[in-house]
């Protein structure tokens, strides 16, 4: 994914009209700084550069800005934020200045929305200069985030990258955070690997399922219960026990291979980062088959008592965690079928 704005290196290079559509805010905030150093030096921010904010500022306001000729300076950058909460007769006046925009005045219209087919800016649309700042798909993370680095001379692995993405998302923003503490625990003249992604960045210094499915793997019943109480308000249980039932599912299959050659095999089987296959051969360790089978049942019961019992979350979870590290069978859960 290239930067639409690499090209855009003086003042002269800005279009009259720049509209900014979408929702992810971190492609947005750069694409508006670039643009905005581009467009007027530091020394004169203080005559040539405004930010006006909708609804608080209407198309008259912002036309009347936008109209003014530059003090000292070739061009003005006016920044305009959520143009969607304009009424749609000042989204009508925009499109109608962006038709005959004055050229010395960058003006940079943020829209939040995304959805570029809504009939507010349909015809904003046809007279200005328009990038999407959609989320990106982990392909197109990928992609992004590869480019990224080399355009600061860092070499990177795909697998690194890979493994930075299924720790952290796609989401921009918490991706060059971790990148940037990367950058500086990585030396200059060294690619970055998996090793450091695992060692610096991600779910590892969070409390995320990732790490409560580590708990669980360990046996550890306190970290559990304590990485349950942090994540459990933005957590949906099914999405919980899902991803459980997921794991110790992969701990099963994992018993069948041995550690080593056929790592890769079993790294595609379950759909786990290499570098994670080595938890899934100590972690099946610690239990055996039919502690996992029975673990599973209880997954299986706690999520049909769930959705049919009056039953307190936290209390049931907590019963969950208890039975799978201490081995009791799914019977023993309240509300289960006794046989």
């Amino acid at each position: 994914m290239s930067d639409p704005f690499k090209n855009f290196t003086k003042a002269a290079d800005l279009p009259p009209v720049v509209l900014l559509a979408g929702d992810e805010d971190y492609l947005m905030e750069r694409y508006t700084r670039h643009l905005s150093e581009v467009g007027v030096p530091k020394d004169m921010r203080d005559f040539n550069f405004d930010t006006l904010y909708c609804p608080e500022s209407g198309a008259k306001r912002i036309i009347e800005i936008a109209r003014s000729f530059p003090m000292m300076a070739e061009k003005r950058v006016l920044v305009v934020k959520d143009i969607q909460k304009l009424p749609a007769a000042d989204v009508t006046a925009l499109a109608s200045y962006s038709q005959q925009a004055n050229p010395s005045t960058c003006m940079i219209l943020l829209y939040r929305s995304g959805d570029l087919r809504h009939k507010v800016v349909r015809d904003l649309r046809k007279h200005v200069y328009i990038v999407e700042c959609k989320k990106l798909y982990e392909n197109q993370a990928l992609a992004w985030l590869e480019t990224e680095l080399g355009d600061r001379g860092r070499k990177v692995e795909r697998d690194a990258v890979s493994l930075l993405l299924m720790q952290v998302g796609t989401n921009l923003r918490d991706l060059m955070n971790e990148v940037e503490k990367l950058l500086l625990f990585v030396d200059e003249d060294k690619p970055i690997t998996a090793t450091e992604v695992a060692a610096v960045a991600g779910f590892r210094k969070e409390y995320t399922i990732f790490s409560l499915q580590n708990a669980i793997g360990e046996r550890d019943l306190k970290q559990a219960f304590e990485i349950y109480d942090r994540i459990r308000h933005g957590t949906p249980l099914q999405v919980m026990l899902f991803q459980i039932a997921k794991y110790l599912t992969n701990l099963l299959i994992a018993k069948g291979f041995s550690a080593g050659p056929n790592d890769g095999e079993l790294a595609k089987l379950t759909k786990t980062h290499p570098y994670f296959v080595k938890e899934l051969h100590r972690h099946k360790r610690m239990y055996s088959d039919s502690e996992l089978e029975n673990a599973l049942e209880n997954v299986r019961q706690v999520d049909y008592i769930s959705k049919t019992y009056p039953v307190q979350e936290a209390f049931i979870v907590q019963q969950l965690f208890t039975h799978i590290m201490r081995g009791f069978s799914a019977q023993r859960l309240p509300f289960s079928p006794k046989k």
